[in-house]
């Protein structure tokens, strides 16, 4: 099984023998690490906005979350059946996983949605960074990095109506409740 991580460019290759992962540099060719587990991994993916490795372990029947940063195992999930294929929602942050019954005619089996825990939220820019006082609704653009589907933009804690964008952006609206004197609002993004 192949997978590739997509910043930075690595390759995420499954190994049969030690079993583990190969993590290799797509612009180098280099092989940076091996990252050793207990059994054969069946699948993996590579979830684009956490970077994780997500592996399947048959011989476990469980889910694999692998930091490829620190190159450690962070979360094993049992899944109760033969894990055979996975694969990711980064918008909604599940990950899918194919399970086949043993004993059972046919390639498929069942359907598993695991909701993977959300990453902590990282707030760069915020635009515009001033509005004037007394201004009507004002939209708000919130950047950074974690955001998901579910992620949600508060002024001074309150939780604002939030569109969700892509992973690195955010679309608020300020309600004019806000602007009705001068202050320093706290903005800020939770998952």
């Amino acid at each position: 099984a192949l997978a590739v991580r997509p910043d930075p460019p690595w390759a995420v290759i499954a190994q049969e023998n030690p079993a583990g992962l190969v993590l290799a540099d797509l612009a180098t060719r280099q092989v940076l690490a091996t990252i050793p587990l207990k059994n054969e991994p069946e699948a993996l993916t590579v979830h684009p906005v956490t970077v994780e490795g997500l592996v399947l372990d048959e011989k476990a029947r469980a889910l694999l979350r692998v930091d490829l940063d620190t190159r450690a195992t962070v979360e094993t999930v049992p899944l109760g059946e033969k894990p055979v294929a996975v694969a990711v929602d980064p918008t909604l942050n599940l990950a899918a996983v194919v399970l086949k019954k043993d004993k059972e005619p046919g390639p498929l089996g069942a359907l598993q949605l695991i909701q993977l825990p959300y990453p902590a939220p990282t707030l760069t820019t915020v635009s515009p960074a001033e509005a004037l006082r007394g201004s009507s609704t004002v939209t708000v653009t919130v950047t950074g990095n974690g955001f998901f589907i579910a992620s949600q933009v508060t002024a001074d804690g309150q939780a604002l109506p939030t569109t969700y964008l892509s992973p690195t952006e955010l679309k608020t609206d300020l309600p004019a409740g806000f602007l009705t004197q001068a202050a320093r609002l706290q903005l800020a993004v939770r998952n």
